[in-house]
């Protein structure tokens, strides 16, 4: 009886001992007692430092059932799995956030008492799977974040149950595929996010049947074709992200993206634009541009391309932003940009530009930044902007082969408005270039933008700007003349000087010409005064004699009739 008693008394101390192991943990909102001075409309819970095993059990203690608690989120916890009958206790929640979490999964039910709530945010936990249907009873959720988990498989049914989800984000997952009927309980879905994950096609019933979709984000997958028919109900689809995917090709029949479509960063060879308003198209091999209903275009983006031509580009008479840089588009024409009038900014950066005409920017009253860096300019006149870029903020002419800046104007008088100058880059004198930026060429208030330099030569500088010192020009003429395997060294600075010289005598040669011009008007002008007056004189003499003889005619008449009489 006695060794009987004392397995009893064993056994007991062993469920005990367990029990203190695994027990439950008791869920409690940090200083929750001030909810009841707070308005029932504002009242929330907050926890923090809440942790959970796997051998635990979560239990609510201490609420009264019907409480008004309305918003609830956890921080710096671990929870595992949603506690079992939390939308039970807490009737009236509307926003639960459980991120960061480490929740593993979602179990059958879990929501079954989620009659009010709307939004749920889930996002950087480590589920990899939900159970079909798991979210049947929360029938007022509005808003969905699953984001940044490991799912890899969505059902046929796995949001059935909210017929009016409304914003669904699935990025930084890692599916693979979509279910065609996945979406098809959700017809007032409006924003979906798919970025980051592994998807190569979508089937077109995944969207084509939703007609009040607005916003997707497809970005960040591996997908190689998109249907043309994928939004074919979208009566009004704005945002349309495909970035960096493997797409060759891109059209939609018949639909227009109302506000941005983003494409950077795939293999496209061409490009339809159909009355969308920004449209970002950069790091992809297009050559050919086709337009439909251009009106609406205001900002398009195609740096670093293949675009040998932007003579249909130059035609959409709304742009505001354009980009057209690392495009090897060749030259550019005086009247190039005649019908880009609101155009604000404008990037022709690395294409190729050897020359800028007088007027070229004439009908850009409005331009802010004009960015002309890593060209092939090896003279730049700041008389060719004036008076028309007096609105111009950015002027950036870094990477180019300028000796000098030529013209009239300084930069403050061509660009009265000017906050920041790139001319990095360059091979500008030390001492000529210290003149370039210090007033009156230049005032206080601008900012200097600096081209990085991957060049481990030291170099001197003037406000961080690398310049060419006398030194230098010194060093270099002595090295080359101590190398006879360079030779054609001095021979290669000299015909730079005479290039250089060249364009002096030509741009002499243009002035004298005016000047000539000038003086033959003047002295034309001169010549034709000169006649005129010494005409209007000769006129005066001639009218003022005849009068004279008339009047000595009058006179001997009245002599002769006097004489007549007095016989």
């Amino acid at each position: 009886m006695r060794i009987l008693n004392i397995w009893s008394l064993l056994l007991l101390l062993l469920v005990n001992s367990n029990r203190v192991l695994a027990g439950d943990v008791y869920l409690s909102c940090d200083e929750f007692e001030q909810h009841m001075f707070m308005d029932p409309n504002e009242a929330f819970c907050t926890v923090t430092g809440f942790i959970v095993t796997h051998s635990q059990n979560v239990v609510i203690k201490n609420f009264v059932p019907g409480n008004m608690v309305k918003f609830m989120k956890f921080y710096d916890s671990t929870l595992l799995y949603v506690p079992f009958r939390l939308f039970e206790t807490f009737t009236y929640l509307k926003t639960l956030d459980v991120s960061y979490t480490s929740i593993l999964e979602l179990t059958r039910n879990t929501f079954s008492a989620a009659g009010n709530l709307t939004s749920l945010n889930l996002s950087y936990n480590n589920m990899t799977s939900l159970q079909t249907s798991v979210f049947i009873g929360a029938n007022a959720l509005m808003r969905l974040d699953l984001s940044y988990n490991r799912i890899m498989v969505l059902s046929e049914n796995t949001f059935c149950g909210l017929p009016i989800l409304n914003k669904l984000q699935l990025n930084g997952n890692r599916l693979t595929e979509l279910h065609k009927d996945i979406f098809k309980d959700n017809e007032y879905l409006e924003s979906i996010s798919l970025e980051g994950n592994l998807l190569t096609y979508i089937e077109p019933e995944v969207f084509n049947r939703m007609r009040r979709i607005k916003e997707v984000n497809l970005s960040h997958n591996k997908l190689i074709r998109v249907h043309p028919d994928m939004f074919s109900e979208a009566s009004n689809l704005e945002s349309l992200l495909l970035a960096v995917n493997s797409l060759r090709a891109f059209q939609l029949t018949d639909k227009s993206i109302v506000h941005q479509l983003h494409l950077d960063y795939n293999q496209l060879t061409n490009l339809t634009i159909n009355a969308t308003r920004f449209v970002r198209a950069n790091y992809n091999n297009i050559s050919e541009i086709y337009m439909h209903q251009t009106l609406q275009l205001e900002t398009l983006e195609l740096r670093n391309n293949r675009l040998t031509s932007i003579a249909n580009i130059t035609n959409m008479t709304a742009l505001l932003h354009l980009d057209v840089s690392y495009n090897p588009i060749g030259p550019i024409g005086v009247s190039t940009f005649d019908q880009l009038k609101r155009l604000r900014n404008l990037y022709l950066r690395s294409n190729g530009i050897r020359e800028l005409e007088f007027g070229m920017f004439s009908k850009q009253k409005y331009l802010e930044i004009l960015d002309l860096s890593f060209n092939n300019l090896s003279s730049l006149n700041l008389d060719l902007f004036v008076p028309y870029l007096t609105n111009l903020k950015q002027f950036l002419v870094d990477g180019n082969s300028l000796h000098e800046i030529q013209g009239n104007r300084t930069f403050s008088q061509a660009f009265p408005l000017l906050q920041k100058l790139g001319i990095s880059r360059n091979r500008f004198n030390c001492s000529y270039l210290h003149h370039l930026l210090i007033p009156p060429y230049l005032s206080d208030l601008v900012s200097l933008h600096i081209e990085p330099d991957d060049s481990t030569d030291e170099t001197p500088h003037i406000r961080d700007v690398s310049c060419i010192s006398i030194a230098q020009q010194k060093d270099v003429a002595a090295t080359t003349a101590a190398s006879p395997a360079a030779l054609e060294g001095p021979e290669v600075t000299l015909h730079k000087q005479l290039e250089l010289l060249r364009l002096h005598a030509e741009n002499l040669e243009l002035h004298l010409t005016f000047m000539k011009v000038f003086l033959f008007v003047i002295g034309g002008i001169i010549l034709v005064s000169l006649v005129s007056i010494v005409t209007i004189k000769y006129l005066k003499v001639r009218r003022s004699g005849r009068y004279d003889r008339r009047s000595i005619v009058f006179q001997s008449s009245a002599t002769m009739d006097g004489n007549l009489t007095l016989e």
